[in-house]
């Protein structure tokens, strides 16, 4: 007969990453989403934020400036420099929210000295845009 021994420091490193990778997922998914600031539902992903940015860059620029901005919901919205620039802070907060949230988790993940602290760390709640 085989005895078969379970090395339990491997088989939490193993958990652990498995935990790890469905945070950095979800962080990707809420990155990825829609979120609506100041009445205007803005795509937040890496794309949108680089197009949001240039934005508020030409605001800073030429604060006359105005924009016509596509939302997330396919309405197209007239924005002045101000609203640019607070649109564009707003998403970068958002998006700092996520990778917080995503760290912090990471951490709580490292810390789990055995599995049943491990599965205490709830992954799926807390993230930016939850809130109602």
């Amino acid at each position: 007969m085989v005895e078969v021994r379970r090395n339990s420091a491997a088989v939490l490193a193993a958990r652990k990453a498995v935990k790890s990778a469905a945070v950095t997922l979800k962080r990707q998914e809420v990155e990825g989403g829609t979120v609506t600031i100041a009445g205007v539902p803005i795509w937040i992903d890496p794309t949108s934020q680089g197009k949001l940015t240039a934005a508020a860059v030409a605001a800073g620029l030429d604060p006359t400036m105005s924009i016509t901005w596509k939302g997330s919901d396919g309405t197209f919205y007239d924005l002045d420099a101000a609203a640019v620039t607070a649109l564009a802070q707003s998403a970068m907060a958002f998006v700092q929210a996520a990778f917080a949230r995503e760290g912090a988790l990471l951490e709580e993940i490292a810390a789990a000295e055995t599995a049943e602290t491990l599965a205490l760390v709830d992954i799926t709640t807390g993230w930016p845009g939850e809130e109602t």
